[in-house]
C-alpha cells in the first residue's frame, strides 16, 4: 500500500473532509478568509492538521480563497 496525495483548490466554498478514525492523515491548509472547524482526533500545528493512525498516510493540500473547512472523522 502507498500514501495518497490529494490537492483541492477552491475560490469561495464550504468543504468537509472526512477521514475515518485510525487512518493516518495530514491536511495542509492555506487560505484567506476561511474558518477551520475540527472535531475528532485532529491536532493542529500552525496551518497543518494531523490525525494519527496506521498504514499509508493521506496527504491533503487545500487552498481556499474564502469559506469554511470542516475536518471530521
Amino acid at each position: 500500500m502507498r500514501d495518497l496525495t490529494v490537492d483541492i483548490e477552491s475560490a469561495i466554498s464550504s468543504i468537509t473532509v472526512i477521514v475515518p478514525e485510525g487512518v493516518s492523515a495530514r491536511v495542509s491548509f492555506s487560505g484567506g478568509f476561511t474558518n477551520v472547524d475540527i472535531k475528532g482526533g485532529w491536532e493542529k500545528d500552525g496551518s497543518v492538521y494531523v490525525q494519527s493512525g496506521s498504514g499509508p498516510e493521506i496527504r491533503i493540500t487545500i487552498t481556499m480563497g474564502a469559506g469554511s473547512l470542516k475536518l471530521r472523522n
